[in-house]
Order: structure tokens, then sequence, then C-alpha cells
């Protein structure tokens, strides 16, 4: 989970920096809009995206075991997924805590509109505020006093409501609850935002752009700005807005440039699916590596098959996710179980890390166990006796059929 939400963010970041760098400064605001929009929907889809032959070349990477000679407690074993699990717990936290700060806000908007006069119009709902200072909308509420609420400002606020540009914001808003760590869906907001009153501003503005940008320049008040809604005295947004209000339209042809970002993904989704390739396969690159690699066509990688390997009688109930959970501590007290540090590999002070290889069959056991990366004789046949000792299984299957699954197993034999 963790690492796919850090891939998001990657994404998310790349499509933002093009955004910012080609088009932010262009005058098509709807194609901008929708650009911010999709790209974020994007971002959460480019994992999935992967290249078939590369799923099922390379055996998957179990969690590093650390081995250390003497007396062995479970506290001298490096199990990494005990430590995914307490990263997971934070963010877990994270979901909650932003959940409920996104829950008293919109709380609070509520708080306003009941506490408050309202009028039903044509098209929209007019809340009476009492402070002067204020005026934003959010869906079809319009929030001013109303001795303050101008004819301009009154035109700019309806175009957010028949925009819909409060969809847009909660859309970002629970994004922002499923990456509460990342700065960058807090830049995709406030872009986003701008975009909104550049939209805004622009259909206000049609009488005259000189006394609208006038309107913005007189009125600047020190507002409560609320992340929820669209706020006409924004601060922080006035100069950029008013820089807009006086730039020329972007020619048209320009428009054809939005087009590049296409190829842009198609990189992206290569590169990341090579690297994955890289990453997994990166053993085999050494000199001092077994090269010796499955050319059984029928060997699956472990994510690419339909039910994975699993502990005989674990429960059915649970998740994918804590059932290759379960199966990675089975492994590692597995190991923890069975471990012998070599007497000579002591004595001659040999330590280091082996990668094994091994399938487990579609009869559940362990099977064609190799070493990739190795260290002395003594440990390499340690990493393999342990691994062949691997309990049954229950095996992987595919498409309604039993197959056989690649692993590489990383163990680190460490002197005290």
């Amino acid at each position: 989970m963790i690492s796919y939400l850090l891939e998001v963010t990657l994404y998310q970041f790349i499509l933002l920096a093009v955004y910012h760098a080609g088009f932010k400064r262009y005058t098509f605001f709807g194609v901008n809009r929708f650009f911010l929009l999709l790209s974020v929907l994007i971002s959460f889809l480019l994992p999935f995206i992967s290249m078939p032959g590369i799923v099922q070349q390379n055996p998957i990477m179990l969690p590093e075991i650390v081995l250390v000679s003497g007396s062995i407690s479970p506290k001298e074993i490096i199990d990494t997924t005990s430590i995914n699990w307490n990263l997971d717990v934070v963010l877990y936290v994270g979901f909650v805590v932003f959940a409920l700060l996104f829950a008293v806000r919109i709380f609070k908007l509520y708080r306003i509109i009941s506490l408050n006069s309202r009028k039903k119009e044509n098209n929209y709902i007019m809340v009476n505020l009492k402070s002067e200072n204020e005026v934003f909308s959010w869906f079809n509420y319009v929030f001013a006093h109303n001795d303050k609420l101008s004819e301009e400002t009154l035109s700019h606020e309806l175009v957010h409501i028949k925009q819909k540009h409060s969809i847009d914001i909660i859309i970002l808003e629970i994004t922002q609850v499923i990456l509460w760590f990342s700065p960058v869906i807090r830049w995709y907001k406030h872009e986003l935002q701008l975009v909104h009153e550049y939209q805004a501003d622009a259909r206000a503005s049609k009488e005259s752009v000189s006394s609208y940008a006038q309107l913005l320049v007189n009125e600047l008040f020190q507002v409560n700005e609320l992340s929820l809604v669209h706020n006409f005295w924004k601060v922080s947004q006035i100069k950029s807005r008013i820089k807009m209000l006086k730039k020329m339209k972007t020619p048209k042809i320009k428009s054809f440039k939005y087009l590049l970002v296409l190829p842009l993904l198609a990189v992206m989704t290569l590169q990341y699916s090579c690297s994955r390739e890289e990453n997994v396969s990166e053993v085999y690159q050494s000199d001092d590596v077994n090269k010796t690699q499955l050319t059984d066509e029928d060997v699956y990688n472990f994510q690419a098959v339909d039910v994975q390997p699993q502990i005989k009688g674990i429960d059915q109930s649970f998740s994918k996710e804590d059932k290759y959970l379960a199966f990675q501590k089975f492994i590692m007290k597995h190991v923890k179980d069975n471990f012998q540090y070599p007497e000579e590999a002591k004595n001659n002070g040999e330590q280091g890390r082996v990668i094994a290889q091994f399938i487990i069959g579609t009869d559940g056991k362990v099977k064609d166990v190799k070493v990739l990366r190795g260290v002395t004789e003594e440990l390499d046949a340690e990493a393999v006796r342990i691994v062949k000792l691997i309990p049954d299984l229950e095996p992987a299957q595919n498409e309604g059929k039993k197959v056989p699954v690649s692993f590489m197993l990383p163990i680190t034999f460490k002197l005290q």
C-alpha cells in the first residue's frame, strides 16, 4: 500500500510539474481544469499498468531476513514485514485523522448555513453572513453580507456554482485524505482553485476588465480562507488573478501542446514497468551471480496469478494482503526455527547476503532451489538447506488451474 501511494505521488508530481512548466499560463481554463483533475485520476491508475511479459519473467523478492550467529531470538531477526506493518499503522492513522478533519470542515460549513438567515433565489441559495469581510460559495450556496455583495461579485460566485467547482474541491479533499502525507496534493488543490478563480473572473469581467481588476484591488480584506470554499477575496490569489485578467488570450494553436502529454504518459508507464523489471532482476546482473534463470514459461511470478500460494489451513475470510503477510511471516519463522550458522563459516569469519531462488510447485512443494547470489560454499549450502525444508503450502492458481510460482529469498548471515 505504502509503495503504491508513493508511486502515485511521484506520478502526480511529474504531471503537475509538466502543467506548471507548460500550461499554467495558458488561458485555456477549462482544459487546464480537466488536465488537473484527469492527472490526479491517471496517477492512481498508472501503477497498475504493466507489460505482461515482464510480470512473468522473474520471481518476486521476499523480505530480507538477517540471521545472527549465537543464540537466536526473534529480536535478532530483522523482519521487514513488521516494519511495513508499523508503517501501515501510521498510514491508516493518517487516513483517520485527515478524514475527521475533512468531516469537521464540512460540519463547519453546515453550521454556518444553519446559523444564518437564508434566501432561495432562482438558481442559488443566499446565506446572509454577519461579517462584511467574507464572500464565498459552496455548491449552490452563496455566502456574503447583503451590503457587500456587488453585482460583479455575485456574478463571479455564480460561475463557481454553474461550473460545479465544489465537486472538484471535494475530489481533491478526498484525495488528500488518501495522500495525507503528500505536499503534492496540496499543490494540486492550490492550482485547481486558482484555475476556478480564473474561470469565474473571465466570465464576471466581460463588461470591463479594468473595473473588475480595480474591484479586486480595492476590496482586499483579511478574511477567513476556508479550504473547501471559493473565497472571492482570497488574498494569496489576488495578484495572480489580476495578472491573468490582463493577459491576452492564448492562441488556439497552442492547445495542441496538451497532446504532448500522451507520449510522456507512455514513457512513464514503460519506465515504471522496466524499473520493476530491473529491481526484481538486478541480482542477475552481477558477475558473482549464477545466471541460470527459469526457462519454463509455465512458471509464474507471484503477482501474476489469480490465487497466490497460501499457508495450509489459513482462514479464507482473510484479505489477499493478510494472506500474503501470513505467508511472509510463515517463511520467516521457518528460517528462524531451522537456522544453524555453519561452524566452519564462523571460524573463518564468513558473513554476507545469500539470495536463493525457489519454486512452489503445483503440488505445493518447494523445488528447484538455486543460489542466485552467493557468499561462500558453507553459507550458500545453509541457505539452500533451509529453503528445501519449507513445509508444503497450498499451490498458486491461475485461471482455475494450479500453477508453479517462483520466489527469491534474501538471507543475510551476520556474525556477532
